[in-house]
C-alpha cells in the first residue's frame, strides 16, 4: 500500500507514479488524495493501470479534477478482465518510446551535468594548485617571520633580563642610600643631643640585664625542682633499699625457722632412738633374777638408774644444743 497523500505532486508527480506502475507487480492499494492531480494526471493514472496486474484499489479524492468521472474511469480500467493475466503484455509503443525518450533526455542532461563538473573541477583544481603555491609562499614568509619574531624574543629577554639586573642593582643602592640616611640621621642625633643616646643605651643594657636576671631566676627554679627530684629519688631508693632488706631478713628467718622445725623433728627423733637404745639395756639389766632376793634386787636396780641419764633429759640436752646452733646461725646473717 502507497499513501502519497496531501504531498501536492500535482500531474508531474502523478505521471512519474503512473509510469511506475508499468514497472512495478507488488503495490495492491494507491492513495493519491489531496495531492493537487487534475484530470490530466487522472487520464495517464487510467491509462498506466491497464497495463499493471497487481493493483486493486486507486483513490485520487480531494484533488481538483472531476473526481468522481475519473474515479469511475481508474474503477472500470481496474475491473477489466484483460488486465489480470497481462503479466506479460507488451507495453504501449508510445509508452516505451516516451519512457526512452525520458530516459535519453534524462542521460543528456546528466552529461551536461557532469561536462559541467568535469569543468567545474578541472577550475577547482587549477584554483586549488594556485592556493597551494599562494600557501607555500605564505608559508615561507611565516617562516622567516618565525625565525624574525624568535630573534626579536631573544633579544627581548635578554634586554629584561639586562633591565632586571639594572633594576635589582638599583633597589640595593637605594636600600645603601637609606641605611646611610639613617646613619647620618642617628649621628646627628648624637651630636645633636648626646645624653638621650646614652640614656637609650643605658636604657637597653638595663633591659638586658632583666632579661639575665630572669634567666638566671628560672635556672635557679629548675635547678630547686631538680634538686628535690633527686632528694625524693634518693628517699624512695632508700626506702625501697629497706623494704627489700626487711623482705630478705623475713624471707631467712622463714628459712631458719622452716629448717629449725626439720632439725627439731631430727634431733627429737634421734634423741627418742638414743633413749629407747639407753633404756634397752636397763631394761635388760633389771630382768628378774629368781636367784636374787626381792630387796637385793630393788637395791641394784635403784643403783643402776641412778648411774644412768633419763630419755628427756637426753632430749632436753638435744634441744638446747640445737637452740644454740640456730642462735649462731642467725647471729651470722
Amino acid at each position: 500500500m502507497s499513501h502519497p497523500t496531501r504531498n501536492c505532486i500535482g500531474d508531474e508527480g502523478a505521471v512519474d507514479i503512473a509510469t511506475s506502475f508499468l514497472f512495478n507487480d507488488t503495490l495492491k492499494v494507491v492513495l493519491l488524495g489531496e495531492n493537487n492531480i487534475t484530470n490530466v494526471g487522472g487520464e495517464k493514472l487510467a491509462e498506466t493501470i491497464a497495463h499493471n496486474s497487481s493493483l486493486n484499489q486507486v483513490l485520487v479524492d480531494s484533488n481538483p479534477m472531476n473526481v468522481d468521472i475519473m474515479q469511475l474511469k481508474i474503477n472500470n480500467v481496474l475491473s477489466m478482465p484483460s488486465r489480470k493475466g497481462g503479466s506479460g503484455d507488451v507495453l504501449p509503443k508510445d509508452v516505451v518510446m516516451k519512457q526512452l525518450s525520458s530516459k535519453d533526455d534524462i542521460i543528456a542532461t546528466k552529461d551536461k551535468q557532469l561536462h559541467s563538473a568535469q569543468v567545474e573541477i578541472v577550475k577547482l583544481k587549477a584554483q586549488l594548485q594556485s592556493k597551494d603555491n599562494q600557501c607555500t609562499i605564505h608559508l615561507s614568509e611565516l617562516d622567516k617571520a618565525q625565525e624574525e619574531l624568535t630573534t626579536k624574543n631573544a633579544n627581548i629577554y635578554k634586554l629584561n633580563a639586562t633591565i632586571n639586573a639594572l633594576n635589582a642593582d638599583l633597589v640595593c643602592k637605594d636600600q645603601l642610600l637609606a641605611c646611610k640616611d639613617t646613619e647620618i640621621d642617628l649621628l646627628k642625633s648624637t651630636i645633636d643631643n648626646p645624653l638621650e643616646l646614652l640614656c637609650a643605651y643605658i636604657s637597653n643594657k638595663d633591659d638586658e640585664i632583666r632579661e639575665l636576671n630572669d634567666k638566671v631566676a628560672l635556672f635557679e627554679k629548675e635547678m630547686a625542682v631538680l634538686a628535690a627530684n633527686k632528694e625524693a629519688s634518693a628517699a624512695a631508693a632508700v626506702a625501697k633499699e629497706e623494704v627489700e632488706e626487711e623482705e630478705m631478713r623475713e624471707e631467712a628467718e622463714e628459712i631458719i625457722d622452716e629448717r629449725k622445725d626439720d632439725e627439731d623433728k631430727e634431733v627429737i627423733k634421734a634423741a627418742l632412738e638414743a633413749a629407747t637404745a639407753s633404756l634397752d639395756p636397763m631394761m635388760d639389766s633389771l630382768s628378774i633374777d629368781s636367784s636374787i632376793d626381792e630387796p637385793e634386787m630393788e637395791k641394784t636396780t635403784v643403783a643402776k638408774m641412778n648411774g644412768m641419764k633419763s630419755p628427756i633429759g637426753i632430749v632436753k640436752d638435744v634441744h638446747s644444743i640445737v637452740e644454740v646452733e640456730v642462735r649462731d646461725e642467725v647471729e651470722t646473717n
